[in-house]
């Protein structure tokens, strides 16, 4: 990974009401960040509740890796992602959460140069049936993984010659 840096973006959230989507991070131009997942803590005055990370790409909110966590009031807890995530440029990553309280998000990411061939590979808006996610060359192997990447795909395996 092309000049990685580790990223601390922090946020904090003063009961915004709920099911509200926290944005936390978003990949600056010419970067992709690889996410790992966040560390939630809440208020201790204030309500529990369930928190799922996702990814925001034109002001829609997609579930991602299918993890959640739900974080008593006045404790906190990691919440990882089933997969890692690379996000690309521009997009950004956010956490929902259940009940209206006063949280704190804290994202554990590697932003890296774009010119990586290390990349997360998306349809968001795929069509019935079935949709090609990537096509490796004659020289490349891939895989795809878990099918809950992006609010529950189907999984597939494929693969190529060295």
């Amino acid at each position: 990974m092309p000049n990685a840096t580790m990223v601390a973006a922090y946020n904090a959230f003063s009961s915004p009401g709920n099911a509200y989507n926290g944005d936390v991070y978003t990949v600056p131009s010419g970067r992709r960040a690889l996410l790992m997942g966040f560390c939630v803590s809440v208020a201790a005055t204030f309500a529990a509740s369930t928190f799922v990370p996702q990814l925001n790409v034109s002001s829609t909110y997609y579930d991602l890796g299918g993890a959640s966590a739900s974080v008593a009031a006045g404790t906190g807890l990691s919440v990882t992602l089933t997969v890692p995530y690379i996000a690309e440029a521009g997009e950004t990553i956010s956490i929902k959460q259940t009940t209206s309280t006063v949280w704190f998000a804290v994202l554990q990411a590697i932003e890296f140069d774009n010119t990586s061939p290390l990349r997360s590979v998306k349809v968001l808006g795929p069509s019935s049936g079935d949709n090609a996610l990537y096509t490796p060359s004659g020289s490349k192997n891939g895989v795809l993984v878990p099918a809950t990447e992006l609010g529950g795909t189907t999984q597939n395996t494929f693969g190529g010659t060295n």
